[in-house]
């Protein structure tokens, strides 16, 4: 069941990644050009934030929910660090669709 965790935590900490990689992010923000064009659009810039932080919710609950208090409040931690140092490019793409699969069959796997 750990293992599980981590790898949805990975997943969702990818999908963290892709959010802080998005263009127009923040005063030091990407270039428009770094990025694919739905990733500037108006629909990307609510999409993207809203997966990031729903991932983010639902893993500090599974956390508590499936293994302790501990797990919910530190082991996210170290999966966000990972999946930003994993994918070092400025391109947002990867990191959001590598962290919807991740996310997918981690959940498949917590299921069965």
């Amino acid at each position: 069941m750990l293992i599980q965790y981590l790898i949805f935590c990975l997943g969702a900490g990818f999908l963290q990644a892709a959010y802080v990689k998005q263009p127009n992010f923040g005063q030091g923000g990407r270039a428009v050009l770094d990025a694919p064009l739905w990733f500037s659009s108006t629909s990307a810039q609510i999409i993207v934030p809203i997966l990031g932080l729903g991932a983010f919710i639902a893993e500090v609950i599974l956390g508590f929910i499936l293994i302790a208090w501990w797990a919910g409040v530190f082991l996210w931690i170290p999966a966000l660090l990972v999946a930003s140092i994993v994918i070092p490019s400025k391109n947002p793409a990867p990191s959001f669709f590598i962290g919807i699969l991740v996310i997918i069959g981690s959940v498949i796997s917590l299921l069965v």
